[in-house]
């Protein structure tokens, strides 16, 4: 099994102000957006992938900085 976060068959870039982020989705349905939180990634996330992919389209992101999304600013913050 491909590890989350690593998943080159489901995984794509999108780019938001100037930084590539990365994300994936599993499953599908109604659209559910995963955040994970402070220093993780997609690959943190696998528990509630697991339990909503069945039902929905969950869409996981690795935020800004994090993971396989690059950061592409001097200051970082969460304001």
């Amino acid at each position: 099994m491909i590890p989350l976060g690593e998943n080159q068959a489901v995984g794509k870039y999108i780019e938001i102000n100037e930084a590539k982020i990365y994300y994936e989705e599993y499953g599908k349905g109604d659209p559910l957006l995963l955040i994970h939180g402070n220093q993780g990634n997609i690959k943190t996330m696998g528990n509630q992938i697991d339990e909503f992919k069945s039902k929905y389209r969950v869409i996981i992101v690795d935020s800004r900085g994090h993971g396989k999304s690059e950061l592409k600013s001097k200051a970082f913050s969460y304001e």
